[in-house]
This record gives C-alpha cells, structure tokens and sequence, in this order.
C-alpha cells in the first residue's frame, strides 16, 4: 500500500496528464515524489484491487494506476488486477489508458461478464483472464459477530487474506 499520488488533487484533465507525464518517466526526476520511487522501486509486483475504479467516474483512479503499471512495467514486475468491474462508461482518453493497463497486465480477475468482455475489447489477453468471487462484498454482514479470540491470527496485527479458485490455477507470462 502507498500513499496517494497526488493525480485527486489535479483540477484539470491538463494537470492529470502533466503529474502522468512526470511519474512516467524511466529516469526519476527531482519532480517525482520520494515515496513513489522508493516503493514503486522497492516492489517486486503491482497488485490493483477493488472494483470499480477503473471507469470514468474517478479519472483519478484510472491516473493513479496507468502510472504505477507504467513504472511496474519498467521494472519487468508482474501486474495483477483483482475484482475488478471494467468500465463500461470510459471517456475516449480514459478507454484509451485503461486498455494500456489491462495490455499490461499478467492477470485480471473480474467479477462479471461484462467486465471480461470489455476487456477483451481493450486488448487483454483471455488466456491471462478469469472470473473472481468478489468475497468481500458480503463480509461486513457478518463482521459485527465475528469474536477477535476467535480469528487465526492476532486481531491488532497486520494481515492479508489471499483466495484460490477451485479451478485450475493460471499461470502468468510475459509472451
């Protein structure tokens, strides 16, 4: 996890498209943010998680992760999309830097038809696709009656929960 890149405070489609211009470079430059380059060249992966955010009602979101695929890419690391729902409403420039990401990516897990069809129709590849369970989106019923003692791990420490499909699992390449 990183912090923002900053593309939520830009007023204008001009700014989003300078702050992309600069975060995409292949040399960092005195414009870059520090945390940016140290975590981003830290990273031996991308992981982009959650749905929804790549369609046009947040530009900042599509801005955000065009650039961290971008530097990603530079580094020869893998690009993971997770539960993702695909557009469907992209403006001309944002279908544009969308189908960059899903190009770019080693694997995408969708959520619906829909979302796998569109990005077939943006350019990702079907033998690097498959549909997901968004398991998250019922867990917050069921929160408010889970006992801490209970859980596997201790509840105040930091924890990631990882899910397999009970199909065969996709192996990921470069060609």
């Amino acid at each position: 996890a990183m912090p923002r890149l900053g593309f939520d405070s830009c007023t204008s489609h001009e700014e989003r498209e300078a702050l992309l211009a600069r975060l995409s470079h292949l040399h960092w430059t005195s414009e870059t943010p520090e945390a940016f380059r140290s975590l981003v060249d830290a990273s031996d992966g991308l992981v982009i998680s959650g749905g929804g955010n790549l369609r046009s009602n947040w530009p900042e979101c599509i801005y955000e992760r065009v650039a961290l695929c971008r530097r990603a890419a530079a580094n020869n690391a893998p690009i993971i999309l997770l539960g993702q729902t695909i557009g469907p409403e992209l403006e001309p420039r944002h279908r544009e830097l969308v189908s960059e990401i899903v190009r770019a990516a080693w694997w995408i897990g969708v959520r619906e038809a829909e979302s796998f069809a569109f990005a077939l129709e943006l350019g990702a590849l079907p033998t690097r696709m498959s549909y997901q369970l968004d398991d998250a989106a019922a867990l917050w019923k069921d929160a408010a009656d889970i006992d801490p003692a209970q859980l596997p791990f201790p509840a105040n420490e930091p924890w990631i929960g990882v899910t397999f499909p009970s199909g065969p699992i996709i192996r990921a390449s470069t060609e």
